[in-house]
């Protein structure tokens, strides 16, 4: 699968974020992160990514208090 079928879990764990913070917070450039998510990922970038987005959650979680 590519496009926007690829990583189709990523993307419904991303609802609420913005591509660009995922990819700062992953240490790479927004075009970088986009192409990461139109082609299937290792296990590696996958695992990279669910953290980065669990870590984004709960930065969000402690402004929000």
């Amino acid at each position: 699968m590519f496009g926007k079928a690829a990583n189709k879990e990523i993307r419904e764990m991303m609802k609420g974020l913005k591509g660009y913070e995922v990819a700062f917070t992953l240490g790479l450039d927004p075009s970088t992160f986009s192409r990461w998510l139109t082609i299937p990922m290792t296990d590696e970038r996958r695992n990279r990514t669910i953290q980065a987005i669990k870590e984004l959650r709960k930065q969000n979680e402690r402004r929000a208090v």
